[in-house]
């Protein structure tokens, strides 16, 4: 399963420019990062 390295500075800051608000960019981070907890 090869996986690419979750950056989540450079997740937020594209999601930013896309014009997602605060908090669904915390829902989307969050739910990443327990994927990539379950993959593992």
């Amino acid at each position: 399963m090869s996986l690419k390295p979750f950056n989540e500075k450079k997740t937020r800051y594209k999601l930013r420019k896309q014009h997602w608000n605060q908090q669904e960019i915390d829902k989307y981070v969050k739910y990443i990062k327990d994927k990539i907890e379950r993959e593992k």
